[in-house]
């Protein structure tokens, strides 16, 4: 199935990729100093639910971004509804076993979330104008 764009309805793995491999390592920086294996174990559940999550929260945003006709409509809910989830999905999973600083682990996704879906949803908006002004020319 594919969307307006003609891309994968449900998941981006480059964009997952990309935000796992920041995102483990900014959370292992937060743990480090309480114990290197705990760090190393909140860094590890960070990778594999941002490639996961991630390829699927930027594929929602994506889809959010171009669903609407009105422009404005599409891109604040395309950051709003995914940001909303994804953080209160990454304080749950700090929550579960092996992170010694769960509200902290939460906060790079508070503060990124918000800003790389603003600008992912801009860019997919813009993609999906340019590609409908090219259909009528």
């Amino acid at each position: 199935m594919k969307n307006s764009l003609g891309k994968n309805l449900f998941f981006d793995l480059k964009m997952g990729l990309y935000g796992a491999v920041i995102m483990a390592f900014i959370v292992y920086l937060i743990n480090a100093d309480h114990d290197p294996a705990g760090a190393l174990t909140a860094a590890a559940k960070q990778f594999v639910y941002t490639c996961i999550m991630g390829g699927v929260f930027t594929k929602m945003v994506e889809n959010i971004a171009i669903k609407w006709e009105d422009k404005w409509t599409s891109l604040i809910l395309a950051v709003v509804i995914p940001s909303l989830i994804t953080i209160a999905f990454t304080y749950f999973m700090h929550t579960l076993r092996g992170t010694p600083e769960p509200l902290n682990s939460t906060v790079p996704t508070t503060l990124t979330a918000p800003i790389s879906f603003s600008v992912w949803a801009y860019l997919k908006r813009s993609e999906l104008e340019h590609q409908t002004t090219e259909n009528f020319v």
